[in-house]
């Protein structure tokens, strides 16, 4: 039981520190994840709305994440997740 908790662990801090190794990978990550919550473009014939004006800039939030408390709120889950189920065996 031990060792799938440490697993989590070690995946979840490995994957962590990755994503700030790689230079341009939140950005890109950032990115792709703005595109899947994207609207679809509208379709052949189908009315445009005020904010599909050719030039005009879409509009953007910016988004701070504090990346360190993300690391440590996801060992404290991972830790709790791993205990519940050990405690539910």
């Amino acid at each position: 039981m031990a060792r799938f908790l440490i697993t989590s662990l070690v995946l979840t801090i490995a994957l962590n520190v990755v994503i700030r190794l790689i230079p341009g990978l939140p950005d890109r990550l950032g990115r792709w994840m703005a595109s899947l919550a994207a609207p679809p473009p509208p379709t052949p014939g189908e009315a445009a709305g005020p904010d599909d004006r050719p030039g005009r800039p879409s509009p953007r939030a910016r988004v701070y994440v504090p990346w360190k408390a993300m690391i440590v709120g996801s060992i404290v889950l991972t830790v709790a997740l791993n205990l519940v189920g050990l405690l539910l065996r």
